[in-house]
């Protein structure tokens, strides 16, 4: 299987208000890791996601559901001898562009996967912000991202740059 060395994020914003979890991150861009660039569509299936994501097919199908709902993944049921479904992602919103190396890495959880790229919409052209604002903007508890952060820091894969109490 091939990966994009790069692959587009949208701005997931505040997942609270969207009905998404964090763990939803994962499996979006474990989703857009498969998009065929010809035609802007991918056709994984649904342990093909599991395995990329590190989740189980039970957690995949109501987190594939909720972006769904959230708009940010069209999924088509087709009738077809080589797929059963069909993944479309939407373009209405902001988007960036992210390496997939933070979710092929086995080390890390879901969760640090997840809020890794998370991170990234906060941690742009230079602009402060602090953990209680990735907290309140992305509608994730605060004690949350405090323990996310400093695993992530143990591990030297973010700095100082976000603060938190």
């Amino acid at each position: 299987m091939k990966y994009l060395p790069q692959i587009l994020k949208p701005m997931f914003g505040n997942l609270k208000d969207q009905n998404l979890k964090l763990k939803d991150i994962v499996t979006y861009m474990a989703v857009r890791s498969f998009q065929n660039s010809e035609d802007k569509y991918c056709y994984p299936k649904y342990s093909q996601i599991a395995k990329l994501s590190g989740m189980s097919v039970k957690m995949i199908k109501p987190s594939l559901q909720r972006l769904n709902d959230a708009g940010l993944i069209e999924i088509k049921e087709v009738q077809s001898s080589w797929c059963k479904r069909v993944y479309c992602f939407k373009y209405d919103r902001k988007y960036q562009g992210v390496s997939l190396k933070y979710l092929l890495n086995s080390s890390l959880t879901i969760q640090e996967k997840a809020f890794i790229y998370l991170l990234a919409e906060y941690a742009h052209d230079n602009v402060s912000c602090s953990l209680k604002d990735v907290s309140e903007r992305a509608g994730i508890n605060y004690t949350t991202c405090v323990k996310l952060f400093k695993s992530l820091k143990n591990q030297d894969l973010v700095t100082e740059a976000f603060d938190y109490d």
